[in-house]
């Protein structure tokens, strides 16, 4: 398998394919629990991160708004 890396293969494809994966819920049919419980968290963290990055674009674009 090599060795994981952050940086070498995090390119923009890995990570649409990743999103695709998870949002197409494909892990399903998989059926393994533990692939089923991390899917779980990244949709849930990926909400939290969504969330919290459109509050910050908007609090931003409401302080500096004339």
């Amino acid at each position: 398998m090599g060795q994981p890396t952050l940086m070498i293969n995090n390119t923009l494809l890995t990570n649409i394919a990743l999103m695709k994966f998870l949002f197409k819920r494909e892990w399903r049919d998989l059926d393994d629990s533990e692939l089923t419980t991390l899917s779980k968290a990244m949709l849930v963290l990926f909400a939290i991160y969504l969330v919290s990055i459109l509050t910050l674009f908007l609090s931003a674009l409401l302080v500096y708004a004339p």
